[in-house]
């Protein structure tokens, strides 16, 4: 199978200039130029050709040395030897360091944590988001990973419930055996796969909710908000008219990986201003559009989006959207199966987190057909 090239080591199609210079900002003469730059990243993250690579980013500045055969084989032959070695607690600092290294990702890159207000909880308390507007209004709560709950609220007081998020990484011995290089990494896939993106898909799916609950036009609230064959500067005026009526600013557009090329039209002519810092895109902040921060997941991996492709959706400022709360960084007990007849080690990841959406109002949702 084919290796990805990461991004920051890249070159163009057809060309031998590299997407980014030595100071990390894109190879662009323009913006137009920029735009269109933008647009083979995601292709290439697309087709499995490019990688942003981003947990071995976030570890380490040496991203060459990181990279490369000889590193992936020393840091493969420690991963092989704290798995066979069952008398010491190495393995249990192999799942604390991927536990850190998940923590600062979600961090960094989480929807759920970049787009909400986090709370601190003392124990015994339960989570609870003030609302910054004072009106009736349906805000939507997790009680569960599965459930979903919208309720209407009058008081200024949004009570909410924890969920647990949970998964077992399991590392079969015959992984080990096949001497795969590139296990590690796969095992951090695992476990964002497990617990980063569940975070990330529970708040969608309340935003989603959001919107359903403020279109008339819904018959159920899993419904999507408001279709059309195009995104175009008149689509999203009415999505900003209606959050503006409702006294909530729009702050950040969410957009799926096939929504792209509508804002690349001569219907934006030029209204878009593209982001140049890797580091900025590496987090999927591509550009700003009329004070709003254009954010995708096209630039991860395929098994670590949340978004559906032809999605379009407006997001108000985290204090009038809402809050999450946890009860600390994800933990990882070490576990193995040798007692259920299989040769396998891993870790029992978990956390317990709470989803407060305060009000409905604070999300619009577009789908663009096709």
């Amino acid at each position: 199978m084919r290796r990805s090239v990461h991004a920051l080591e890249a070159y163009k199609p057809d060309s031998g200039e590299m997407f980014f210079n030595s100071a990390g900002e894109l190879n662009a003469g323009s913006n137009k130029d920029a735009l269109t730059i933008l647009s083979k990243l995601l292709k290439g993250v697309e087709d499995g050709s490019l990688s942003f690579d981003v947990a071995a980013t976030e570890a380490a500045n040496d991203n060459r040395k990181r990279r490369s055969l000889e590193w992936r084989k020393e840091r493969f032959d420690r991963f092989h030897a704290a798995y066979k070695d069952k008398a010491s607690t190495e393995w249990a600092d192999m799942g604390a360091a991927i536990c850190g290294t998940l923590n600062r990702t979600q961090e960094r890159l989480g929807f759920m944590r970049n787009f909400l207000i986090r709370g601190d909880l003392q124990p015994g308390e339960r989570p609870k988001f003030r609302r910054k507007d004072r009106s009736n209004v349906h805000a939507v709560i997790s009680t569960d990973y599965s459930a979903i709950a919208p309720i209407f609220c009058q008081d200024d007081i949004i009570e909410g419930f924890e969920v647990s998020i949970s998964e077992n990484v399991r590392v079969l011995e015959r992984e080990i055996n096949r001497g795969n290089i590139d296990l590690v990494e796969d095992v951090y896939i695992r476990a964002q796969q497990g617990v980063s993106v569940r975070e990330d898909q529970l708040f969608m799916r309340q935003c989603r909710i959001a919107a359903g609950l403020q279109s008339p036009v819904l018959s159920s609230p899993n419904m999507m908000a408001v279709t059309s064959p195009g995104i175009t500067p008149n689509i999203l005026g009415q999505g900003r008219a209606a959050m503006d009526m409702a006294a909530v600013p729009v702050n950040t557009m969410i957009i799926g990986t096939q929504v792209w090329p509508d804002f690349l039209t001569s219907n934006f002519n030029g209204a878009i201003n593209p982001v140049h810092n890797y580091e900025l895109i590496s987090t999927g902040r591509i550009a700003r559009m009329l004070d709003m921060d254009i954010i995708t997941d096209g630039l991860r991996p395929i098994g670590l989006r949340v978004l559906y492709p032809y999605e379009v959706m407006l997001l108000s400022a985290p204090d009038f959207l809402g809050g999450y709360t946890d009860r600390g960084p994800v933990t990882a007990t070490p576990r193995d199966n040798f007692d259920d007849g299989q040769p396998a080690r891993g870790w029992y990841m978990y956390e317990f987190i709470s989803i407060i959406l305060a009000n409905s109002a604070a999300v619009y949702l577009f789908v663009r057909t096709y």
